[in-house]
């Protein structure tokens, strides 16, 4: 029965660490990275079943697209969420597929006022530059 304490221990840790829940999907994963073994099942058939057995300790919430797990607070864990609670929130990361934009952007217009003109558009409205090199005879 200690194995069953220990694990819904470990389960708590992992479900209090994430205050936004943790995808049923992911569960397992994070939890093996936590406690560095198996999930044990302890009968259950699924990580499904196993949550829906562990009230005491889950609480399952379903959205339109995934089912979120969220740990049920204790009297020993109260304060732990309570600073989770607390933290500066993660904004998410936008998908740029490494592409930026153009660093230094010079205007083609030779009129723009917000960014500098390049010195051989100068001269060619100006009429002084020739493309082609003067050869010496």
């Amino acid at each position: 029965m200690a194995d069953v304490e220990k694990t819904k221990s470990l389960i708590r840790s992992v479900l209090i660490s994430a205050s936004e829940g943790v995808p049923i999907e992911m569960f397992r994963h994070d939890y093996e990275v936590t406690a560095m073994e198996r999930l044990p099942l302890f009968g259950y058939k699924s990580v499904e079943e196993l949550c829906y057995g562990f009230k005491d300790t889950i609480r399952i919430q379903r959205t339109s697209n995934s089912t979120l797990l969220f740990a049920v607070s204790n009297s020993s864990t109260k304060h732990v969420e309570a600073l989770i609670a607390k933290q500066k929130k993660r904004k998410p990361r936008t998908v740029t597929n490494g592409y930026r934009g153009p660093r230094n952007r010079i205007s083609l217009n030779p009129r723009s006022k917000t960014s500098p003109t390049p010195h051989f558009l100068h001269q060619q409205q100006r009429g002084t530059h020739n493309p082609t090199p003067q050869r010496n005879p």
